[in-house]
């Protein structure tokens, strides 16, 4: 009882700093809608979303994988339609693994399995070698032999350290990192 009630506290605190951050940072609506549609393939593409959380994250972190809980919490009793998620990779360097996984959600991506991969990277944050990552894309019925070609060429190396170094820019020196925005003008 004690571990729920715990959980309902995080999961309302994080659906509060939603809603009063969404509007307060209502004023950036424009211009960030504008960056989203040139330079964010990464988004969930709600264009008619309320709020849009910018996440910035770390496939290896258990906070992220908390987080991702959390924020899954928030859209269900508030209207999935009402959020547009944009994921934002962050791979710590204490984590050996988060740069390839990172790398291998991107391929995944290039198949539109970004999303389901990305569930399961966090469902399996104790298994992220190679081996695995690869075993992953066999398990979403990826072309194996192109997602395999894309992680073990380093194929999205740059798209990675990209969304990293826009974050420092950004100020972000940890994971998890929410950015909310209001949608809604007026």
């Amino acid at each position: 009882a004690k571990s729920l009630m715990k959980k309902r506290i995080i999961s309302y605190s994080l659906i509060a700093l939603l809603v009063v951050a969404s509007f307060l940072l209502g004023y950036n609506l424009n211009l960030q809608k504008t960056y989203n549609q040139i330079n964010n393939p990464q988004g969930t593409d709600n264009e008619n979303a309320k709020i849009e959380v910018i996440v910035w994250s770390d496939f290896q972190c258990p906070y992220c994988k908390r987080g991702v809980d959390t924020l899954n919490q928030a859209m269900d009793e508030f209207g999935r339609e009402k959020f547009e998620i944009v994921y934002r990779h962050f791979p710590l360097s204490g984590h050996q693994y988060a740069q390839k996984a990172a790398e291998a959600s991107e391929c995944a991506r290039d198949q539109d399995k970004f999303w389901e991969y990305h569930d399961l990277l966090f469902e399996n944050q104790q298994s992220l070698d190679v081996t695995s990552l690869k075993a992953y894309a066999k398990e979403l019925g990826l072309d194996t032999a192109t997602f395999n070609s894309c992680l073990d060429d380093g194929d999205k190396y740059d798209v990675v350290r990209a969304d990293f170094d826009q974050g420092q820019a950004e100020g972000i020196t940890g994971t998890p990192n929410f950015k909310i925005r209001n949608k809604v003008s007026g």
